[in-house]
């Protein structure tokens, strides 16, 4: 039996094969499979927003995001990125 964390890993690396395809369905099925045995993993709400802002899903690219953020764990590099990409879901969520 393989571990939650195993595949919720597995999961996500599947999800960022998808994001490299902008397979943008697929990244938010791998991700909510990653999600739902590790809730906060951050790699998999990152993709998962990157991918529903893509689709135009604003405001549940926006949960995603905003949890990304408060887990301060983005990186400097990615987190003037990250603040935009929530402003402009804040301001297209409707």
């Amino acid at each position: 039996q393989l571990n939650p964390e195993v595949i919720a890993n597995t999961a996500v690396r599947l999800a960022q094969l998808a994001m490299g395809e902008r397979r943008d369905d697929s990244v938010v099925h791998h991700a909510d499979q990653a999600l739902a045995l590790e809730p906060n993993h951050v790699l998999a709400h990152y993709l998962s927003g990157i991918a529903l802002t893509r689709l135009g899903r604003f405001a549940e690219a926006y949960a995603h995001l905003t949890a990304v953020k408060s887990s301060g764990k983005a990186g400097a590099s990615t987190a003037a990125d990250l603040d935009a990409l929530i402003a402009y879901c804040a301001s297209n969520k409707g």
